[in-house]
């Protein structure tokens, strides 16, 4: 018997990411996200997507600290719905765009299969 997990829509997406925001605020310094993209076992990695709170380097800190607040939705939103324009097998990563944004998924941690949100920035 085959199944099939429902696509989430964009709305429930983000509902999904808010619940993340919400762990972080109760002290989670990470939370994962099932399904919510369908293209990344291609490249070794899982279609679960874990955000970390992260700090200086990595994870929703750097993105902040680097690029500034605003950035963090738009990076989010290349995770949800942008498009695959890079994978570096050495590095184990994915970037993905998205009007004017670009997001890097890490695919591994500490030798683990684990997909992540590295880092995002405005390619601009």
């Amino acid at each position: 018997m085959t199944t099939f997990t429902k696509e989430l829509s964009y709305s429930e997406k983000w509902e999904q990411i808010e619940n993340v925001f919400q762990k972080f605020k109760e002290g989670a310094e990470e939370a994962t996200i099932t399904n919510l993209r369908n293209d990344l076992e291609q490249y070794g990695g899982t279609n679960d997507i874990t955000f970390i709170l992260g700090d200086s380097k990595k994870g929703i800190i750097h993105i902040e600290k680097r690029h500034g607040k605003d950035a963090i939705n738009k990076v989010i939103d290349a995770v949800i719905i942008g498009k695959i324009n890079k994978f570096v097998q050495g590095k184990k990563t994915v970037h993905i765009v998205h009007e004017g944004y670009e997001a890097v998924l890490s695919l591994d941690m500490y030798g683990e299969k684990k997909t992540w949100l590295l880092t995002g920035w405005d390619i601009k």
